[in-house]
């Protein structure tokens, strides 16, 4: 049997952001805070949404809390957003921004009602949470669809996943107007991270077909769409298809757990902190991919069979046509990864157990630590900097 604990409500399509707001007042969900990525502020649609359509709909901001975007929150950051909160009486908190924004929504959201709370990497709350109506903005990182939140714990140099039943959104809106601000960089960095999340739990949905079926639509339909929304950004369509893909690949990485890529990811965003995790979670993947190809692991061929005519059927070359025309480097020197640092990740990646985590073959450290010297070669292509304001 297959369990995939979703959010209770999700608004998809154009204009989701407005349909919401009724289901608010219905639930008596009236005094409204917000987390808002600091540079969507002077969005039009935004504002709109926060100064106007709030007030139709009977509810009562009561605190716009703007935050910096970028990379991966840490402890401190959580500690920050969750003191600007106290003390206000809110019915409802509304994220809207990338992952790092939606990751602080969800913590604020769920300890609220935990006052206690000390920094783990558990959340069983006591008290629940406020309710909570997630607005992903870069179409990408499926944070909207999960019951955990990402935070670098920057004095031991890893990342914790907070997790618990709180952290849950009781409504995601995916609405594509909403993502036609993102710059290239981060729309190209979400959509490798759902690339990674979608392959990876194909492989590791071990004949349960509700995944792997999710999993397949959102690899296609990235494959087909991710180009389009970044070369056409204001291409309405295509901006829809990526921000569904990306919500049932964090679908189906709620399901599976994950693999081995973000692991990976995760090491490599807690040493290097200007590092997109949506580009080390593409890149990882890419790696894995082939080494998993190369040790007999056909259980890919399934996964391409959907693409449409005149496509590559291997996914490595899948994926190294995607990530050309994307211009995604292929390697991670640009960030400070160099060969010499790889022993030491390494023993960072085998203490968290990525090494043990589920992959279609065995990773031993000598599989690991070809994955990070791949990422590591000297680079060849300009630096793809992930713009302010969006993670992914």
């Amino acid at each position: 049997m297959t369990v995939i604990k979703a959010p209770s409500r999700v608004y998809a399509g154009r204009d989701a952001r407005l349909a919401v707001l009724p289901a608010l007042r219905t639930a008596g969900l009236r005094r409204v805070g917000v987390v808002l990525d600091a540079t969507l502020a002077g969005q039009v649609l935004v504002q709109d949404l926060l100064i106007r359509e709030l007030g139709h709909a009977g509810l009562a901001t009561t605190i716009v809390h703007p935050v910096q975007g970028g990379c991966v929150p840490d402890w401190d950051d959580l500690a920050a957003c969750l003191s600007a909160f106290r003390g206000h009486s809110l019915d409802v908190l509304i994220g809207i921004g990338g992952g790092r924004t939606l990751d602080l929504a969800k913590g604020v959201a769920a300890l609220l009602g935990n006052p206690g709370w000390q920094p783990s990497r558990t959340v069983e709350a006591i008290q629940p949470g406020v309710p909570l109506v997630l607005l992903p903005t870069t179409g990408g990182s499926g944070s909207e669809a999960s019951r955990e939140a990402m935070f670098v714990d920057a004095g031991h140099g890893h990342i914790d996943r907070l997790t618990g039943p709180s952290l849950g959104a009781w409504a995601s809106v995916l609405d594509p107007a909403l993502t036609t601000s993102c710059p290239r960089n981060a729309t190209t960095a979400a959509g490798l991270l759902a690339l990674a999340h979608s392959i990876e739990s194909f492989a590791l949905a071990d004949g349960a077909s509700l995944v792997r079926d999710l999993a397949s639509t959102a690899f296609r339909k990235l494959v087909e769409f991710l180009p389009a929304a970044i070369e056409s950004p204001h291409e309405i369509a295509a901006r829809e298809q990526v921000l569904m893909a990306s919500h049932f690949a964090g679908l189906t990485r709620a399901a599976t757990g994950g693999g081995p890529a973000t692991a990976i990811a995760a090491v490599l965003t807690a040493r290097y902190r200007d590092l997109p995790f949506g580009l080390a979670s593409g890149l990882a993947l890419r790696q894995l991919v082939r080494l998993n190809q190369q040790q007999g692991f056909r259980g890919y061929a399934l996964l391409c069979e959907g693409l449409e005519r005149g496509r590559a059927r291997e996914l490595g070359r899948v994926l190294d046509v995607l990530y050309a025309r994307l211009g995604v480097p292929s390697n991670l020197a640009e960030w400070g990864l160099m060969a010499a640092d790889v022993p030491t990740l390494l023993t960072r990646l085998t203490a968290t157990g990525a090494n043990q985590l589920r992959n279609p073959k065995p990773l031993a450290p000598s599989s690991l630590a070809a994955c990070l010297y791949g990422l590591a070669a000297e680079p060849r292509e300009p630096r793809l900097a992930i713009a302010a304001g969006h993670h992914a």
